[in-house]
């Protein structure tokens, strides 16, 4: 088509001799107008000559005229003289417009052969156009058809080859992130497989332990599960097949929670829908000697006895803190606050729970009511007693060190100061 187009002669002459007719038509109008004004004015100037030769040959007729008729007549000459002036210039106007309108008459002629000369010009222009637009026409119907077919092939590469890379993007980032959670979900495995192991090397005295387990939640679909499972394997040993699954679980996760909350940020969302925690759920598990084994279950749980229903709920927090502190620097302080501890316990419980300590080598900081941590598994406890007086309106402490075999009570301040206690809240007393 630029090929057939660049063959058909310019339009510049065509449009160069309208301008040329446009302006010479202009140009005659106004030159017209012109004659015919001059001629108004000949015409004009003839009657007012014709009007001065009456009263010259009135006046003539009267050549003893009386003196009252000078005047007048004098007048009148006078008039006839200016009359004749302005029918001169009007004979001149005349012959210069009669020139212009012939030379008007000339570029007019000159128009037209240029605008048919022009026209004939744009007819020819026209009539290639057409063979050239006929042969274009006749040259796209016979390749049209193979040039669509080339162009569609091409386009449909061009989409493929899109499809491929965004295929390999989102396998490589679904890869990654198939990787973090692998692991975190291995080190999260191995960590309840050591606490499970620590607490079921500590039994009570009836014998009994406690095991923990880290399983699927009862919540989770066919198809929950079978994602879980392929996230327990090595990314990189996934095949296509195991990747589409996840792509395609993860992608209706994401369009199921934002349509339940499309206001929350991308960033939460995709918290909450990579959060494999909530894939799992912590499973406790009664251990009997000689193998035995049950769910503890709450209904299992209440028909333990006072001690045993303590130990089976503070052993799995006693081996969460281990774990924790396990991944600590071994200098690192291993101190675990209770309040209200052990309380509803009796004393052979309470001992039992602090043996339980002793043994994965906790600090306890606790505060309780007639609390007390004598007990030959505790090897030392500092106790601070507090006592309330309502008469003075004042709490008073006392400190008892626990040894390991007796309590003693530090009345004078010594086994603060031994302990490096600055006395800072000290009174001093008054003689």
């Amino acid at each position: 088509m630029d090929r057939a187009g660049a063959t058909l002669p310019p339009r510049t002459a065509i449009t160069q001799a309208e301008r040329d007719l446009d302006r010479a038509a202009t140009l005659l109008r106004v030159r017209r107008e012109s004659a015919l004004d001059a001629a108004g004015r000949l015409d004009a100037a003839v009657a007012g000559q014709a009007a001065a030769a009456t009263g010259l040959r009135r006046a003539s007729a009267d050549r003893s005229l009386p003196v009252e008729r000078l005047d007048p007549t004098a007048t009148a000459l006078d008039r006839f003289d200016r009359l004749g002036m302005e029918l001169r210039h009007a004979h001149d106007s005349a012959d210069i417009a009669g020139v212009l309108a012939g030379e008007a008459a000339e570029r007019q002629a000159e128009a037209e052969e240029k605008s048919e000369a022009a026209g004939q010009a744009a007819r020819t222009a026209h009539a290639r156009h057409d063979e050239k637009d006929e042969e274009l026409r006749t040259l796209s119907a016979s390749i049209g058809a193979e040039a669509t077919r080339v162009l569609a092939e091409v386009a449909d590469t061009e989409e493929a080859v899109t499809d491929a890379e965004q295929r390999v993007f989102e396998d490589a980032l679904l890869g990654q992130l198939a990787g973090q959670i692998h692991r975190r979900t291995i080190e999260a495995r191995d960590l309840v497989d050591a606490m499970d192991q620590q607490m079921r090397a500590r039994r009570m005295s009836s014998g009994l332990t406690v095991g923990v387990g880290w399983r699927l939640s009862d919540d989770l679909d066919p198809e929950q599960r079978e994602v879980c499972k392929l996230l327990e394997r090595d990314p990189a040993r996934l095949g296509p097949g195991q990747l589409t699954t996840l792509r395609r679980h993860f992608a209706a996760r994401i369009k199921s929670v934002r349509a339940q909350a499309p206001e929350k940020p991308y960033r939460e969302l995709l918290a909450e829908v990579l959060d494999y925690r909530q894939w799992r759920v912590f499973a406790f598990t009664l251990h009997r000697p000689g193998g035995v084994s049950e769910p503890l279950t709450r209904a299992r749980h209440s028909q333990l006895s006072g001690g045993e229903q303590s130990v089976s709920l503070h052993l799995p927090l006693f081996a969460a803190a281990n774990a924790l502190f396990g991944s600590a620097r071994p200098d690192a302080p291993r101190l675990l606050g209770l309040d209200e501890a052990f309380a509803s316990v009796d004393d052979n419980g309470r001992g039992e729970l602090m043996s339980l300590a002793k043994q994965f080598d906790l600090d306890l900081f606790m505060t309780g009511y007639d609390l007390w941590a004598t007990h030959p598994a505790v090897t030392g406890c500092a106790h601070y007693d507090l006592s309330h007086s309502t008469v003075e309106h004042a709490v008073s402490t006392v400190l008892l060190v626990w040894d390991g075999t007796v309590n003693v009570a530090d009345f004078d301040g010594t086994l603060a100061a031994a302990l490096g206690s600055p006395s800072t809240r000290t009174v001093a007393s008054h003689a």
